[in-house]
């Protein structure tokens, strides 16, 4: 009984979910494969994102439960209109509020559970990081297992959204992602960047940073 329960866990895992890891990329292989930028694209992109961070402005809310779910299923259908492996049915991706304490302990947002073909969210984690992150968990159901994949299917989502809140968390994300780059590899440029970017930005951003270290433990190391 061990061992048949065992093969058919395997055989769930590696039939939803592990043999994704070898399937094509959503962007072009050549494009990926050359994909060099130098310091100062990347301030570049830096610049954009504070400016387009600028036109989100901090208004309306973040949407929760039942809005936060149909948004996210929303955008990412508007999304597969442009792409179409992005295309089919999108489950509601669910915040487990039970497990979200263990999840951020381990430092995790969300997760794929490839047994029950759900994308799971942490409930916890601050409002900024859910719009993007449950749309980061539901490309996975489009079989995009590689998280770097996974980050960028979920951050288009979120800029291409009609909702304006999840423009704001998709761009969010970018500055956090781009921007650590940036604070790596020419710290004054950073520092000059930063002092740019909208008061409500630097807080939401400071707040993630926040929430995300006061639950560091030697799980999530």
């Amino acid at each position: 009984h061990i061992v048949l329960i065992a093969s058919v866990l395997f055989f769930l895992y590696a039939a939803n979910c592990g043999i994704n890891y070898h399937r094509n990329t959503f962007v072009d292989q050549e494009a990926l494969s050359s994909a060099m930028f130098t310091e100062d694209q990347l301030a570049d992109f830096c610049v954009y994102i504070t400016e387009c961070l600028e036109e989100c402005g901090s208004e309306p809310a973040y949407p929760q439960d039942k809005e936060l779910v149909d948004a996210a299923r929303l955008s990412m259908n508007d999304l597969s209109e442009n792409y179409p492996s992005l295309r089919g049915y999108y489950p509601a991706p669910k915040q487990l509020t039970g497990l979200s304490r263990a999840f951020s302990s381990m430092g995790v947002s969300g997760i794929y559970s490839p047994f029950t073909v759900e994308a799971n969210i942490n409930g916890e984690m601050p409002d900024m990081e859910k719009p993007f992150t449950s749309c980061h968990e539901l490309s996975h159901l489009r079989g995009y297992m590689n998280e770097g994949e996974a980050n960028y299917i979920g951050w288009l989502a979120c800029i291409e959204s009609d909702d304006p809140a999840f423009n704001r968390s998709g761009w969010l994300i970018a500055w956090m992602h781009a921007g650590g780059v940036l604070r790596k590899v020419d710290p004054e440029r950073y520092e000059s960047l930063l002092e740019k970017l909208p008061p409500y930005a630097v807080s939401e951003i400071e707040e993630n940073r926040l929430f995300w270290a006061s639950r560091e433990t030697k799980a999530s190391e």
